[in-house]
């Protein structure tokens, strides 16, 4: 039992996942000039996860990333410490508006990073990913997002 524990937490850190990660889902951006920027993101909601968030991952696939859900406005303060990889931390206030976005953090840093103004969520992105498909304050988030069936859970429409 303890074996195959350990090679489920092995596995999961080497491909790059966490052991409570949870499925993906799809959340879109809507640009300013009506483009809409298509995402797969974790949610983290819980206290625990939120704290882990994006540490111990080597690896972060374009157009991937995690969306912390503070449940309500909140002063979110987010820091780098433990992650290996440069982000873009876009935050989000309850209608999925961006707010303010800090741009290639810097890995393993523990500078605290906070918007001006309570938020509702953070969306943790690639560093740079912004900058390259055009994502500014103002942009919104559709929100709420629906969650991804696996392929084969998946029925075809009518």
């Amino acid at each position: 039992m303890r074996l195959g524990v350990a090679v489920v937490l092995v596995v999961g850190l080497l491909f790059g996942g966490t052991a409570w990660a949870s499925p993906t889902r799809e959340l879109a951006l809507l640009r300013a000039d009506g483009v809409r920027v298509e995402f797969e993101v974790e949610v983290a909601s819980s206290e625990a996860q939120r704290r882990e968030g994006l540490m111990a991952r080597a690896s972060l696939p374009p157009r991937h990333g995690m969306l912390f859900d503070f449940r309500g406005p909140t002063v979110a303060t987010m820091w780098m410490k433990d992650t290996s990889l440069s982000l873009d931390m876009l935050f989000l206030d309850e209608q999925g508006r961006v707010v303010w976005i800090a741009a290639d953090t810097t890995p393993g840093s523990l500078a605290l990073i906070s918007a001006s103004q309570p938020v509702r969520y953070v969306l943790e992105l690639r560093g740079g990913e912004t900058r390259a498909l055009g994502i500014a304050v103002g942009d919104r988030a559709l929100l709420p997002f629906r969650t991804r069936a696996p392929a084969a859970a998946r029925r075809p429409g009518p």
